[in-house]
């Protein structure tokens, strides 16, 4: 990858043209990795996780994704520039969003935060959606609470794609339901269902 000094325009090729961005809590490690698991063979879109995990245990969750997968996934850094077929894990000691530099480059930009909840997925999301707008495809998985309904519903308002894990696969299932009672959910799907939701997103959206 070209460093963030020897890159002043992002060429076109590097560019991603879509996005997708996943939020999820409590039993997301085991969701993702089940997610990844099935799109291991696939050319993936660029994909931005927030997990809430704590910020010590999150540089090895991704070190044991590198390890299970042939696809290239980073934990986020502060100017990291966004390229296609990258996936980007936020870090835990703060927020992750994605911002256009003076350049018009993607770079991952990190904010610092006193909420113990990080890093958030709102603010990624929304971040992402303003972005990519209707080539945006939102995932809320398993989850306690409510972060990402925010998220989704800015997603929506700039006409991308929402999909959540359903209740009965989900670990928890308050952050899904959220988005389903808030009538933000285009597709409530399985565990199993979601990568192949994902590979056909995709490809409607070359």
């Amino acid at each position: 990858m070209a460093s963030s000094s020897s890159i002043t325009r992002q060429s076109t090729d590097l560019r991603p043209k879509k996005a997708i961005v996943i939020g999820s809590s409590t039993g997301g490690p085991k969701a993702l990795t089940t997610i990844f698991d099935e799109l291991n063979d696939t050319s993936v879109p660029t994909i931005f996780i927030a997990q809430h995990m704590l910020a010590n245990f999150l540089p090895d969750f991704v070190k044991l994704l590198k390890s299970k997968f042939d696809i290239n996934i980073q934990l986020g850094s502060d100017g990291l520039i966004v390229e296609e077929g990258v996936i980007y894990v936020a870090p835990g000691d703060g927020n992750m969003e994605i911002v256009k530099d003076d350049n018009d480059v993607l770079r991952v930009h990190l904010l610092t935060s006193d909420d113990s909840l990080t890093p958030s997925i709102d603010i990624l999301m929304k971040s992402v959606a303003k972005i990519f707008g209707e080539k945006t495809l939102g995932i809320i998985l398993t989850g306690m609470g409510e972060d990402g309904l925010e998220g989704m519903r800015t997603l929506k308002q700039f006409g991308g794609h929402t999909i959540v894990q359903d209740q009965i696969t989900a670990e928890i299932s308050s952050m899904p339901h959220a988005i389903i009672a808030s009538h933000l959910a285009d597709q409530s799907l399985s565990l199993k269902e979601i990568p192949d939701a994902i590979k056909l997103w995709s490809m409607a959206n070359e």
